[in-house]
This record gives structure tokens, C-alpha cells and sequence, in this order.
């Protein structure tokens, strides 16, 4: 008897660990397939992603990529000496193609200089828009004013307040081609002649990019490396 006793409770012991492993299963699937419902993508976006503004695709087309730059900077009121310096600088088209990013490192007069800017169109005003930073802005970020094309020139004006006046600053893009382009900085005050402060001139060193909406990548990804 006793080793009908022990082979029954064996069996049942086998029996109550199937039971327990398939019971742990069934879980197991019903969870996953709870978690495949809940990440899956809808079929039709329940709001969908905005349409690429033409202004905004013309700037892309423009300027998206990544370039090598040459500086050359003037002795005056932001620089108490003339210098150069070089660097790289990487154009990425924002979500949607509705913003322009730049993010420029160089070495060279202004030190180890980094900056980030963003550009983007402001349709009701009917004007570019631009925020820059950098690491020499005591601030950290200041507005670029308004841009509009005129021809195959883009510039940006803006009034920087200065306290008792007020500062006008010129940025023009020119000499645009694919590969190339120039951007001269120039400020005036009171009315007086505006004077050159820096000349950035741009060369292509990638094939050009104009991808309005670009895939996720790492967040190290695209930064400018000299």
C-alpha cells in the first residue's frame, strides 16, 4: 500500500505542476497579447501630421545638409580683436519639414564656440522666424528678428535693445548655390551705416538632404564632429 501511496501522490504532484506551468502560460500569452493591442499603431492616425509649409520646404531644400565653414571676424564692439576660425555645420529639416535646425561647432577666435539655432515660418505674420544659441550669449538663446526672401537672398533683421537704444542686426544669406552659400552678420546704431561683424561662407561636405520628416536616430546622432 505504501507504494501505491507514493506513486499516487507522485502522479498528482505532476498533475498540480502541469496544471500550474499551463495556467502560468495561458498568463503569460494573455499579458503579451495585452501589451501588442496596447503599443500597436492605429491603422489611421487619429490626428495626422501636419503638410509641409512651401516656405518652409524652400528653406529646407536650401540649406538642409552638412557643411564645412569658414569664419572670418572683425575687429569691433562684439570682438576687440579680428580673427578666423573653422568648423562644421549640420542643417536637419524639423518634424514635419516645418522647422530648419543648425547645430555649428568650430574652433578658432571665438574658442571652442558652439551653437544651435531654429527657423521656422510664421504664416500669420507671414515672416521667417529665428531663436539662436550659443555658447557665447550670456543668455543662452536670443530671437533673430523676421526673415523674407528677396530673390535668392535671405535676411533676417532685428532690434536688439541695448538699454538707452536700440541695436539694428543684418543677417543675410547669399551667394546661394547647392554647394555653397555666405552669411554676413552687420549691426548699425542710431542710424549709422551698418559695419560688418562676421562672414560665415558655407561649403557642401555631404550629398544634399531634403527629408522633411527624418527617422528617429540616437540622441549623439548628427552632431557636427570636428
Amino acid at each position: 500500500m505504501r507504494g501505491a501511496d507514493l506513486y499516487l501522490g507522485g502522479t498528482m504532484k505532476y498533475a498540480f505542476l502541469t496544471i500550474l506551468i499551463v495556467a502560468f502560460a495561458t498568463v503569460s500569452f494573455a499579458q503579451s497579447s495585452r501589451r501588442s493591442r496596447r503599443h500597436a499603431e492605429p491603422a489611421t492616425p487619429v490626428v495626422p501630421s501636419a503638410k509641409q509649409s512651401a516656405e518652409m520646404k524652400k528653406m529646407v531644400d536650401t540649406f538642409a545638409g552638412m557643411w564645412k565653414t569658414t569664419f572670418t571676424i572683425e575687429k569691433s564692439d562684439f570682438f576687440p580683436v579680428a580673427g578666423t576660425a573653422t568648423g562644421r555645420s549640420d542643417y536637419r529639416s524639423g518634424p514635419a519639414g516645418n522647422s530648419l535646425i543648425e547645430r555649428a561647432r568650430s574652433h578658432g577666435a571665438m574658442g571652442n564656440f558652439a551653437g544651435l539655432g531654429v527657423f521656422w515660418w510664421d504664416a500669420k505674420a507671414s515672416v521667417y522666424r529665428g531663436l539662436w544659441c550659443d555658447s557665447l550669449a550670456p543668455d543662452g538663446c536670443d530671437a533673430m528678428g523676421t526673415g523674407q526672401w528677396t530673390g535668392n537672398i535671405l535676411v533676417f533683421t532685428a532690434d536688439v535693445d541695448m538699454g538707452q537704444s536700440k541695436l539694428q542686426m543684418k543677417e543675410t544669406y547669399s551667394d546661394i548655390s547647392t554647394d555653397s552659400f555666405t552669411f554676413t552678420m552687420e549691426t548699425s546704431m542710431g542710424g549709422a551705416p551698418p559695419t560688418k561683424v562676421m562672414t560665415i561662407q558655407y561649403q557642401r561636405e555631404q550629398p544634399k538632404a531634403t527629408v522633411s520628416t527624418p527617422a528617429t536616430a540616437p540622441a549623439d546622432a548628427g552632431t557636427p564632429k570636428e
